[in-house]
């Protein structure tokens, strides 16, 4: 969808990989919970979720990947949160 085409970028500029998948699961009608899903340059599964309250607040819920040798955690990036939120404010 074209319309979303930019979070492709920003998952690209700040977390280096490649967007599979993005959810939007919406809550208590003013929070959402995004999971962003991404491949990176070792063709890794990776999964990053968040959550948005009133599109201000930001909970960082998870960032784990999953390989040969098993699952891993990931720390999160306050600036792809930031900017993700940035945009969804504007779509």
């Amino acid at each position: 969808m074209e319309k979303y085409k930019y979070v492709s970028k920003l998952t690209d500029e700040y977390l280096h990989g490649t967007l599979v998948r993005m959810e939007m699961d919406y809550e208590d009608g003013s929070d959402v919970v995004v999971s962003i899903s991404y491949k990176d340059d070792h063709e890794t599964n990776i999964d990053y979720r968040m959550k948005f309250e009133n599109l201000s607040d930001v909970h960082f819920l998870s960032h784990k990947g999953r390989d040969s040798y098993g699952k891993f955690a990931l720390s999160r990036d306050v600036n792809f949160e930031s900017a993700l939120k940035d945009y969804l404010v504007k779509a």
